[in-house]
Parts: C-alpha cells; sequence; structure tokens
C-alpha cells in the first residue's frame, strides 16, 4: 500500500464537501458548523502528515487532534440523537480530556439504546427528536481506533512488522474516511435544508477511491520498519517524515522494495516480505 500519498488522498472528499459547505454558508450558524467541518479536516490534514508544524512536533499535534475529536463526538452524538440544534454545544467541549475511541463507544451504545427505543416511542411528537442512523459509525470509529492502538503495541516486536505496520496504517485510514463521513452528515443535519447530500458524499467517497487505487498502482520504492514500540505515537508515513519527527526518528530504518518501484494492477495492501532488501 502506497502510504505516502494515499494519506493525502483521503482528504479528496472533504475538500468537495468544505467548498461545497462554503458556496452555501447563509446564516452565522451555518457559518459556525461550516468553519468546524473546514477546520477540522484541515487539522487531520495537518497531523496525518506527520510533520512539524510551526513549533510543535508531531507528537503534540496528535494529542490536539485528540482533543479536536472529542469535540467531534459530542457534536455526532448530540445530531445522532435527533438534536442537531444542540450540537453547537459540542465546540464547548473540544478541551475535554478524554480517550475519544472509549469516549465514541459509550456514546455510541448510548445512541443505540435511545435509537432502539425510538421505534416504541415517538421522541419526535414528544421531545421533537428524529434520532439518526449515523450513531453507528461511532461505535464502528471507536472500536477501529481501538483496535489499531492494539496493532500498535505489536510494532517493532512482531517478526511480521512490515505488516503491523502496513495495518495501523489501513486502520488510520479507514479511522479518517469514517470520521471526515460524520463530520458531512452532522453538517448536513445541521444547515438548511437539514437532508443528507448522498449525491455530494458519494462522489466524494468514489473521487477518493478511485485516485487512492490510482495512486496505489505504483509500488512504493521504500517502506519504513520500527525497532521498537512508539507507544501510543502513530508511526511516521515514509524515510523524510520519520527523521523529522522527535520519537520515529531513532526508532525506524529503510527499507528498499523492489529498488525504484513499479508497476502492478489492483490494490495492494501488503508488500510480498521477500522482496524486501536492506
Amino acid at each position: 500500500m502506497n502510504i505516502r500519498h494515499n494519506r493525502y488522498v483521503l482528504f479528496l472528499g472533504p475538500l468537495l464537501w468544505c467548498i461545497v459547505a462554503m458556496c452555501t454558508t447563509r446564516t452565522v450558524e451555518h457559518g459556525i458548523l461550516t468553519l468546524w467541518l473546514t477546520c477540522t479536516s484541515a487539522f487531520d490534514y495537518i497531523e496525518i502528515s506527520h510533520k512539524r508544524a510551526w513549533k510543535y512536533t508531531p507528537d503534540q499535534i496528535g494529542e490536539f487532534r485528540n482533543t479536536m475529536l472529542n469535540g467531534t463526538i459530542f457534536t455526532g452524538v448530540f445530531a445522532a440523537l435527533g438534536f442537531p440544534r444542540l450540537s453547537l454545544i459540542g465546540f464547548a467541549t473540544v478541551r475535554a480530556k478524554y480517550s475519544p475511541p472509549r469516549l465514541a463507544f459509550v456514546f455510541g451504545c448510548i445512541w443505540f439504546v435511545w435509537y432502539l427505543i425510538s421505534f416504541v416511542v415517538h421522541f419526535e411528537f414528544i421531545l421533537g427528536a428524529s434520532p439518526r442512523w449515523y450513531g453507528i459509525i461511532l461505535i464502528l470509529w471507536g472500536v477501529l481506533v481501538y483496535a489499531g492502538k492494539l496493532e500498535l503495541v505489536d510494532l517493532g516486536h512482531s517478526r511480521f512488522g512490515l505488516k503491523v505496520y502496513t495495518t495501523v496504517w489501513l486502520f488510520r485510514f479507514v479511522d479518517q474516511l469514517l470520521m471526515n463521513s460524520i463530520r458531512w452528515m452532522v453538517w448536513c443535519d445541521c444547515v438548511f435544508p437539514y437532508v443528507m447530500r448522498w449525491d455530494l458524499y458519494l462522489l466524494g467517497m468514489v473521487v477518493t477511491g478511485v485516485c487512492s487505487w490510482a495512486v496505489n498502482l505504483k509500488k512504493p520504492a521504500k517502506i519504513l520498519r520500527f525497532t521498537k514500540s512508539l507507544g501510543d505515537h502513530m508511526p511516521a508515513p515514509d524515510a523524510d517524515s520519520a527523521l523529522l519527527c522527535n520519537m520515529c526518528r531513532e526508532s525506524q530504518y529503510t527499507v528498499d522494495v523492489e529498488e525504484g518501484g513499479g508497476e502492478r494492477s489492483g490494490f495492494t495492501l501488503y508488500e510480498d516480505d521477500e522482496t524486501y532488501a536492506l
């Protein structure tokens, strides 16, 4: 899997959605939500690049992202419970110090119980609330991120280190796709005409998928191998980023994968271990 370039391809969909959001904003409330959609996507872009920004290291930026994820989770659960107008309260929790995957799973379970009860109790008549289906994304995201952290523990300790490294980044890619999705769904729910724009969502996801497949046709010439665990720190996506990262610099080395790369067909996740040459 071509991690170095695919990490940027993930933001083609959000770029399209942000452009649409900025072109359709008409009120202050809508402007705040559009600013939230744009800024969170931009910050995720900075974090996944794994480079220093201003005076902050990649590890510090990762911590900042966790606090912003908590704000997104609070915002998403209010909208999923059927109270999209209260989702702005989620912005006030951006500094909350909780574990994002645990928070998402707990809120996702609360949403699930609420959603089941809504089949019996008419919340829309009683409370003016219409629970949305996309609360399930919170549960999926929480489980996925936790699974990625479990894989991260084996980084540098497993003889399948190269596959573990690729798997960790695969989890990170799906993590980003799910977070992009829930932000767009919340924005659609909170902004006039308050309906999900499936056409734009599918267009963004298709563009992202096609470009990711096209990028992956070229085999990566080099992949990193880590010699020890980095804890909760996300490993660098390429050698250049690793050398600039305070935590990755001393824990990795570069291996060549069929030196010079090459063309191939299909989307290959794992490179053949026998082709690695130090």
